[in-house]
């Protein structure tokens, strides 16, 4: 988990789940007041270098459909859908699989 503040106000957080050669981003959430500030791009972006370090080749996460900001935000740091689930959210909403392969070239 990693958690960006403002001082004392916590403004985001994301959650990752690590496995051998993948990891799974659970969470990602950015407070309204902090959001189009760039956190949300920062906390995926720690969380790219700790995949690095780990030799981690490739992040997946699920986002609702139904939600097209999250589905461009994604889309804009280079995850690539891989499949859908139909009513993946408590059987009602569908979830888009996304994908990132992770460059270890540094960029």
């Amino acid at each position: 988990m990693v958690v960006a503040r403002d001082g004392d106000a916590i403004c985001g957080f994301a959650l990752m789940a690590y496995r051998s050669e993948d990891a799974h981003l659970l969470l990602l959430a950015v407070a309204p007041g902090c959001r189009r500030r760039g956190i949300g791009s920062a906390l995926i972006g720690w969380l790219e270098e700790t995949l690095r370090q780990a030799g981690i080749t490739r992040v997946q996460v699920e986002v609702r459909q139904s939600n097209r900001v999250a589905r461009a935000f994604y889309a804009r740091l280079g995850f690539e859908q891989v499949n859908a689930s139909r009513g993946y959210y408590q059987g009602v909403e569908n979830a888009l699989h996304l994908v990132k392969e992770v460059d270890f070239g540094g960029s």
